[in-house]
């Protein structure tokens, strides 16, 4: 009984403690005549009338330390607006655990009518769902920004035509936003560090993408499919983002992938955009896909673009690549098979690839000598012709003359054919190995240059 009596008692001094108020305004009134309270225990406050930015800031400078909950919803706002810092005032309550300063807004109930909300106006604040009105066509730089007990979804008001910079930067208990269809820019920080977001859309019209506008989705594994209208992306756009899939519509207009851009998403699907010219360095290092074909019109793919993606197998280059950077597919573990659709080498570097005497090299029908006497190009294992290359759904066509065929590998070189009569040559025209071939035989030789005559071909080869 004495502890019923002990808890209600207290239940009785936290509601004494707490104070609600409502107050009816015009545009005379100063705030300190607005409040007459002792603004330490204001906790909930309802405006009627008039308010404007001068009260506005007083109310938000002066109840910082206790004000959870403030109803705007029946009042006029000076032009319609919550200024910049409105409700973010720049004394907040020091949260030692976190090391961060925070107000303790709780809840905002908007007029009807606003059409604006200004930068940092609610940033820092302990807002745990915010409802904006249909009616407002712009929100600040920053206006939610570490707003870290915001939760559930958030919806951002049609008409709106750039998602402004940091506008929800490390809200990370947000599972879920709704870009309006106007969305045209995506800007710098302004959907970064939604820890627990699930479920996002890309607007059909969206233009632009800025430095880790959406970056750092560590619980998302969705798939992303990019509007064809799509022109800009910044560095560390989707960095650490978890994809499940990255899709661009046809005729995408991207044409620079960035550094960085998707590194560690861990995608496991991927489809690049039609007229892409150039992927950065580190674009997609550190991702999940098993294959990749890349777009006629590609020329580069610098340093580390594809390093350390642990399930590539397979790659088809595309027939107008120029150059190719160091470690561009380093550290692929499982890295077997390399298109080459260009009759041209490409320019590549001693790391661009590792192993490659352990991989196969598939290149167009004619150009085996120029890749076999390219710098580089020379190390791979084998080196064989294609008539068709693989694309969805479609296996690689080995060209018919390939029936006979000859390499050099590690410490040996290999001829491939059935009952194909074969003679070996050093570089000063020493005959070292003669033999038939059945099936696959090798033949252990020093490293150097060879010429390997077999019946109507002869092969120009290097053992490593």
């Amino acid at each position: 009984m004495k502890k019923i009596f002990t808890l209600l008692a207290l239940m009785v001094a936290i509601a004494a403690s707490a104070d609600f108020r409502t107050i009816d305004l015009d545009d005379n009134l100063d705030g300190r005549e607005i409040l007459k309270t002792d603004t330490m225990t204001l906790d909930s406050l309802k405006v009627k009338g008039y308010l404007n930015h001068h009260n506005l800031y007083f109310i938000s400078w002066m109840t910082n330390r206790k004000l959870e909950y403030i109803d705007l919803s029946e009042c006029t706002l000076q032009n319609n607006e919550i200024p910049n810092e409105g409700l973010n005032p720049t004394i907040f309550v020091y949260n030692t655990t976190t090391g961060l300063y925070y107000s303790q807004l709780k809840e905002v109930k908007f007029p009807a009518t606003l059409k604006s909300i200004g930068d940092w106006a609610m940033a820092a604040t302990r807002l745990e769902k915010i409802d904006i009105p249909e009616s407002v066509d712009y929100i600040g730089a920053g206006a939610f920004h570490s707003c870290k007990h915001l939760t559930g979804a958030v919806n951002l008001p049609e008409g709106l035509t750039t998602i402004a910079p940091g506008l929800l930067y490390y809200c990370p208990y947000v599972e879920s936003v709704s870009l309006p269809s106007t969305t045209e820019v995506i800007g710098s920080d302004a959907l970064g560090g939604l820890i627990f977001l699930h479920e996002i859309n890309m607007p059909s019209g969206l233009r632009e993408i800025g430095v880790q506008g959406c970056s750092g989705w560590y619980d998302f594994y969705g798939d992303i499919v990019m509007p064809a209208t799509l022109e800009k992306m910044d560095y560390f756009a989707f960095r650490c983002s978890r994809l499940n899939s990255l899709k661009f519509e046809a005729d995408s207009k991207l044409k620079v992938i960035p550094n960085e851009a998707f590194r560690s998403s861990y995608i496991k699907e991927l489809s690049l955009p039609d007229h892409l010219e150039t992927i950065s360095s580190y674009a997609f290092s550190d991702c999940r896909f098993t294959e990749v074909e890349f777009p006629s019109t590609l020329t580069k793919i610098s340093e580390w673009a594809f390093g350390q993606c642990d399930y590539l197998n397979m790659i088809v280059l595309n027939e107008n690549l120029k150059q190719i950077g160091n470690y561009a597919f380093g550290y692929c573990p499982n890295l077997t098979d390399v298109y080459v659709k260009a009759t041209i080498t490409p320019e590549i570097c001693k790391s661009t690839f590792d192993n490659p005497e352990l991989m196969k090299l598939y290149v167009p029908v004619g150009a085996r000598e120029a890749y076999a006497a390219a710098e580089y190009w020379k190390d791979f294992g084998e080196i064989v012709e294609v008539e068709e290359f693989p694309s969805a759904g479609r296996e690689a066509v080995i060209a018919a003359s390939e029936a006979v065929r000859a390499f050099g590998a590690c410490g040996a070189a290999v001829i491939e054919g059935d009952g194909c009569g074969y003679s070996i040559y050093a570089a000063d025209g020493r005959m070292v190995a003669a033999g038939t071939a059945n099936g696959r035989t090798e033949v252990a030789l020093p490293r150097g240059i060879y010429i390997i005559d077999t019946t109507g071909r002869a092969y120009r080869i290097a053992v490593r």
